[in-house]
């Protein structure tokens, strides 16, 4: 950019060191977003194509600028400076799992029929409510319950305890709770073994549009789709997925990834349709969704519901960094 020649000399000097860093990082970022947009790559390729872009121009200027006359080592901060804003700038494009939101945490334990439970479902339920008293019945019978409170839903079956926290509840809540109500349903109907235990966690992110939601889909790489087109149609799909397991011998991992669109219209009766507003909202979403479970039977002795949480919910974001983002 040429700088107006009437003005001062230092007001040109200072203006030149400010504009010329961000001609270079908006040149390499156009540069990288040329080439990734042309091949598909990853926000991880755009970084180190613009970081390549921006060191060729910046080793070329500096050059230049010692032939001129400027010392080495003022040279090399400024070139270094342009560089660094270069990068700063191409971090900040990448995404990573802040930028997802919570949707749901469970942890659900199957164990072998207890007919149990048909006696001791009342005296279980009053046990929980003592220790989480803001839950509120949402179905009764000998065989199927369910306590409920605004962020946290618990069930009990003859087969199964699960808990389930909506996304607003913070990870240590969720443990406390879903721990206490596990040691209460274990002391109570005796449970001996369990014959899986899983948690699982989902995330998403909003887009604008459902075409937005699938390009954040195939940054993750995980599908390849034919190009250009295929059946005839031109346009791209939106509605993406891929469902992949990861598993040994004593654990294994389920990731499904995949774009939805919901629809938050309530479901209102049709005699009241007339009194309440029934308008909603559609979202567009990419869904992340990661359940780890074990493959073989687990025994009360060898069970802590705590660790088991914690080691999961630790395993799978450091995962899912490292491996997806």
């Amino acid at each position: 950019m040429r700088l107006p020649v009437r003005m001062p000399r230092r007001v040109r000097t200072a203006l030149g060191r400010v504009i010329w860093p961000l001609e270079v990082t908006v040149a390499s970022m156009t540069g990288a977003g040329v080439i990734c947009g042309a091949r598909g790559l990853s926000a991880l390729h755009f970084m180190l194509i613009c970081r390549t872009l921006a060191g060729t121009v910046v080793a070329g200027f500096g050059g230049l600028q010692c032939r001129a006359g400027m010392g080495e080592d003022k040279a090399n901060r400024q070139c270094w400076l342009i560089l660094s804003v270069a990068v700063l700038v191409s971090l900040l494009r990448m995404r990573s799992l802040s930028d997802f939101q919570i949707y749901r945490q469970v942890c659900e334990a199957r164990m072998p029929q207890r007919f149990v439970f048909w006696d001791y479902s009342g005296r279980l339920w009053a046990a929980v409510t003592r220790v989480i008293p803001d839950l509120k019945v949402v179905a009764a019978n000998p065989a199927h319950t369910e306590f409920a409170s605004d962020d946290l839903l618990l069930v009990a079956e003859t087969g199964v305890i699960r808990a389930t926290a909506r996304g607003t509840v913070r990870h240590e809540e969720f443990l406390k709770k879903t721990a206490d109500f596990f040691h209460i349903a274990i002391d109570m109907l005796e449970i001996d073994v369990f014959e899986r235990l899983g948690y699982r966690i989902i995330y998403t992110q909003d887009f604008p549009s459902m075409k937005e939601a699938a390009a954040g889909f195939t940054e993750f790489k995980l599908l390849s789709l034919p190009q250009p087109s295929i059946f005839g149609v031109e346009e791209p799909p939106e509605v993406l997925g891929a469902r992949v397991t990861w598993e040994n011998d004593d654990v294994a991992f389920t990731l499904d990834v995949r774009t939805e669109k919901r629809n938050t219209e309530p479901q209102i009766p049709w005699e009241m349709k007339d009194q309440m507003n029934a308008s909603g909202t559609e979202r567009s979403l990419l869904v992340v969704d990661v359940d780890r479970y074990t493959k073989k039977s687990v025994s009360r002795g060898q069970l802590s519901i705590e660790e088991w949480i914690n080691n999961s919910h630790r395993n799978i974001k450091k995962s899912l960094s490292k491996g997806l983002f």
